[in-house]
Order: structure tokens, then C-alpha cells, then sequence
């Protein structure tokens, strides 16, 4: 998706090993790895963080969409990755198909996450490279005003 006003581009990489070589690239670009000062903090973070969507349904219990995302700044771009965890209701105790879900949602999160910390050790950035837990968008995104 582009943004009108400032040409930034929004990629949502297809694998984590996609997600991955992007930030590596970005980590080797010399105009980003060169300067130390392309913005603040959240410029050079990655972010990854558990979410879902709620959404009502025919039935008693609503649909909930639980994934797992992670996205970084590259430029004025926007690279992120999604995984979902889980589609559909999930009914309470004692089917305990929300709590299995949100394990599911949190294994999947802790192996997203330890790809990243890993790849960043690999390229020797984890001094300059944070990883937060938070999700990134565009100003301009008007999903960011959502709270999603």
C-alpha cells in the first residue's frame, strides 16, 4: 500500500525468512547502516508483539483472529510479517479452546521473536538494533488510530 503523501511503501514479507534477509539488507544499505542518526529509536527497533481481532458471529461466541506480527522501518517503508495463530470462536472452560489458542499464540510469538534476536546477533547489530514489543505503522495508517 502506498501513502500519497510521503511515497512510503508498506511490505508484508510472505516467511520470517523473508522478514529476516529484508532487515538484514536494510541492516547493510549504506545509507541506513552509515547513520547512526535516521531517526528516533522506533526507526531502528523491531517491533513484535501478540494480536487479535474480535469479530461478532451467528452464534453466541464471537470470531477471533489471534496472529503473531513483527515490522521495522526501512526509509520511510514499512516491513512487516504476520503469522495467524488461530481463526475462529473460541469457546470458554471446558473446552479451553481460549486458552489453548492464546498458548499457541504465545509459542508462536516466543519462536517469531527468537528468529529475530538470533538474526540480529548474527549480523552483529544488537547493540544498535533493539527489538520491542509494540506494533509499527505509518502515521497515515488508519489502522493506527484504531487501536486495532
Amino acid at each position: 500500500m502506498a501513502d500519497a503523501r510521503t511515497d512510503a511503501f508498506e511490505l508484508e514479507a510472505a516467511s520470517i525468512e523473508e522478514f529476516l534477509d529484508l532487515l538484514e539488507r536494510r541492516e547493510r544499505d549504506p545509507v541506513v547502516a552509515g547513520n547512526e542518526s535516521t531517526g528516533p529509536f522506533v526507526r531502528r527497533a523491531v517491533c513484535v508483539t501478540r494480536l487479535f481481532d474480535r469479530r461478532p458471529s451467528d452464534h453466541a461466541f464471537p470470531i477471533i483472529t489471534r496472529y503473531v506480527a513483527a515490522a521495522f522501518a526501512y526509509g520511510e517503508d514499512l516491513v512487516s510479517y504476520r503469522i495467524t495463530t488461530s481463526n475462529g470462536m473460541e469457546m470458554p472452560s471446558p473446552a479451553d479452546d481460549a486458552e489453548k489458542m492464546a498458548k499457541r499464540q504465545q509459542e508462536t510469538y516466543e519462536d517469531v521473536r527468537s528468529r529475530v534476536e538470533q538474526r540480529i546477533e548474527e549480523l552483529g547489530i544488537s547493540s544498535r538494533v533493539p527489538i520491542v514489543e509494540g506494533f509499527l505503522h505509518h502515521a497515515t495508517d488508519p489502522r493506527a488510530s484504531r487501536g486495532r
